[in-house]
């Protein structure tokens, strides 16, 4: 159960940050492409493909966190109940 919600939680965080992200990038984006410019549709343009790129960006540095705590977690256990661990793989 509290594993459920810790995973949960993981998640929310991740969007919360992609949400603030975004949402400030998009916005200084489209505001600087507005001020430059007064073709509406290269500003409608640039913050589409603006959001596209942070949203990549952002999923890719969220992936490499995810991985580098899953492996620093696999680390912890291996070095608490390494010796079991192994010996329990060993006869699956």
């Amino acid at each position: 159960m509290t594993d459920d919600r810790s995973r949960e939680s993981y998640r929310l965080e991740g969007i919360a940050f992609g949400l603030a992200d975004s949402l400030i990038m998009c916005l200084g984006l489209t505001i600087g492409v507005a001020e430059a410019t007064s073709d509406t549709q290269l500003v409608i343009i640039t913050g589409i493909i603006g959001g596209f790129a942070n949203a990549f960006g952002n999923s890719i540095g969220f992936f490499m966190s995810q991985s580098a705590e899953r492996a620093l977690q696999i680390r912890a256990r291996l070095l608490i109940d390494g010796p079991r661990l192994l010996v329990l793989s060993l006869s699956l």
